[in-house]
């Protein structure tokens, strides 16, 4: 069995194992929507908008670089923000996503069944985890989730009690799991959780702004695994 130093950053060590895609299971549905809209929103916005977003997206959640072991993570976490949550303008409050969906082409994903408009971005903490699903508590908005894994896809390397934020999928009524995930340090637990609802409580909350400051502080504790991570994940609560 391996042994793993207590402050050990699970990000480097825990991934999601995603297998091959089979015909009509929600992994194609999922992945290949997202795939779609994103080269659409490249041709129809162009390079530099993308290139802006990311630039946004590093400073406000820090920014990773090629040889990072968790930078895959950290760019799929940013193109489900890309295209899921930044609006291309701000003042219409319009998303890549919501733009696409307009779209004749978006037609045969456009139902209530099979579509990204219900997806959840948040911190999730995990109640309970087999191999192929995981019961998750939104810490930010008190609701359970049931995530079911896609086909060749398995959450063995997930814990219970884990500290895991990102974006849910639905599709065809069930939630997946995306695999641009961030993995807070298990052991801070209740400490984030009591700083989150001392931040829900005032008037200034914001969650996106929360989430991304919280993948910040995320990438200062993986960049200082011998630093004690509550003196990092402090100064973002502090602040």
């Amino acid at each position: 069995m391996e042994t793993k130093l207590d402050n050990e950053p699970k990000s480097n060590s825990l991934k999601i194992i995603a297998g091959e895609r089979n015909d009509g299971s929600p992994h194609i549905a999922i992945d290949d929507q997202l795939e779609n809209i994103l080269a659409w929103a490249q041709s129809k916005f162009g390079d530099d908008e993308f290139i802006e977003a990311k630039e946004e997206f590093f400073l406000n959640s820090g920014k990773v670089f090629y040889d990072d072991s968790f930078y895959e993570q950290r760019m799929g976490y940013f193109l489900d923000y890309f295209l899921l949550e930044r609006p291309i303008e701000s003042k219409l409050e319009k998303t890549p996503f919501s733009e696409y969906m307009l779209q004749p082409q978006a037609t045969p994903w456009s139902s209530k069944d099979d579509s990204l408009r219900d997806f959840c971005h948040s911190l999730f903490q995990v109640l309970k985890n087999q191999d192929n699903q995981l019961l998750v508590l939104d810490l930010i908005n008190d609701q359970k989730i049931k995530i079911i894994a896609r086909k060749n896809e398995s959450f063995t390397a997930i814990q219970r009690k884990d500290l895991l934020q990102g974006y849910i999928y639905k599709s065809q009524n069930h939630y997946y799991l995306s695999h641009g995930l961030v993995f807070h340090p298990t052991k801070l637990s209740r400490f984030i959780k009591k700083e989150i609802k001392k931040s829900k409580n005032s008037s200034s909350f914001n969650r996106l702004k929360l989430l991304l400051s919280l993948a910040k502080q995320n990438l200062k504790y993986l960049r200082h695994i011998h630093v004690d991570p509550k003196r990092i994940y402090a100064e973002l609560f502090s602040a």
